[in-house]
């Protein structure tokens, strides 16, 4: 069953600007702000204040709760068969610890993958903090049965991240990837081999790991712009910060960049905000430089996507299953996975285009 974002979105969509507090959870009726909100029990991805807040959305979020309570059974119904498969010449047993790595090679684990991968959808296009966790944590775990990944779901995982705040483990995760795109026996063939190991990479690092390379391809380039364009907003306002701190220590300035919760990729770097409290503004126009040459890049990669980003208004549908490197269907899966991320990054799209 396909679906547009029209149809699957729920009320306002989530929004984070880097360099400022996480915000609560809101109520999906009432936008009230609280720690202590309850999941609609039927989807589990939409938060709530009261029942009556709940009632009163009913009718808008019905379609919704029960396209993804279906979703939902259709993959643990699936994930029921194939736990209790009879092994046969096709089918190893135990397949969910013997086949780890290498699971879509094994024909009969197909039918499970696709509805997990349905369900994944489902919740991203949800559009909310919790069905964003919940889809994040379905991508990453079908990457590890799977590592050669003929779903795409490393080309749309990033996105969530970002859209989540989670700018480190977006870097870490593009980073992993295209450093071991030309390696597919660590993909395939190893599956025992360290995988999506790599934390804390300095996201301020120069680009020419990606734009050096070709195994950065479209979607990569994508991904890490936007993680560089967020970083630049948290940058700048942590040189905001500084600016007003004028009379601080060194270690009081620290503290300052500390607690207003600036992007993860800056605070899990001690050295990194030891720079930004002595003197911000190189590193910032380091990364505006960095963030051009990724744009650059892009457009290099598909002449198309920057065109199609500039109309964020417009439903990004239905990624292309298959598509040519450098095409517009290509630009078209691109826009349609990262598009919310974007446009929960106020200012972001905006940047884009000034530099098309």
């Amino acid at each position: 069953m396909q679906f547009s974002d029209a149809a699957i979105r729920q009320g306002s969509p989530f929004e984070y600007t880097p360099g400022a507090p996480r915000p609560l959870p809101r109520c999906q009726a009432c936008g009230t702000a609280s720690g202590s909100l309850q999941r609609c029990a039927g989807c589990t991805g939409v938060l709530y204040c009261s029942k009556p807040c709940q009632t009163s959305q009913w009718s808008s979020h019905k379609k919704t709760c029960k396209l993804v309570g279906a979703r939902r059974k259709a993959y643990e119904d699936a994930e029921d068969d194939l736990r209790n498969a009879e092994p046969d010449p096709f089918t190893p047993p135990n397949v969910f610890e013997t086949s780890v790595g290498h699971f879509y090679a094994i024909p009969e684990t197909r039918p499970y993958m696709r509805a997990r991968y349905a369900l994944t959808q489902t919740l991203i296009h949800l559009d909310t903090v919790p069905s964003l966790e919940e889809a994040l944590d379905h991508g990453l775990d079908m990457l590890r049965l799977n590592r050669s990944d003929e779903l795409g779901l490393r080309h749309q995982l990033p996105s969530v991240m970002v859209h989540l705040g989670r700018e480190q483990e977006a870097y870490d995760f593009v980073k992993w990837w295209v450093a071991h795109a030309d390696d597919e026996s660590h993909l395939k063939d190893m599956p025992d081999s360290p995988f999506l190991d790599l934390e804390n990479a300095n996201a301020l690092e120069p680009v020419d790991l990606f734009v050096r390379r070709k195994s950065a391809g479209t979607l990569e380039l994508h991904s890490l712009a936007l993680i560089k364009i967020r970083l630049l907003f948290a940058l700048q306002s942590a040189e905001k910060a500084v600016a007003g701190a004028a009379g601080c220590t060194v270690q009081e300035k620290i503290a300052l960049l500390e607690a207003a919760h600036h992007s993860s990729a800056i605070t899990r770097h001690s050295d990194s905000l030891l720079i930004l409290a002595e003197d911000p503004k190189p590193v910032v126009d380091e990364l505006a430089r960095q963030v051009r040459e990724v744009v650059t890049a892009v457009h290099r990669a598909n002449k198309h996507l920057l065109d199609a980003m500039a109309q964020p208004d417009t439903d990004p549908g239905i990624a292309a299953a298959s598509y040519v490197v450098g095409s517009r269907e290509e630009a078209h899966a691109a826009r349609s996975h990262s598009l919310r991320a974007w446009k929960g990054t106020p200012g972001a799209l905006e940047l884009l285009a000034s530099l098309r």
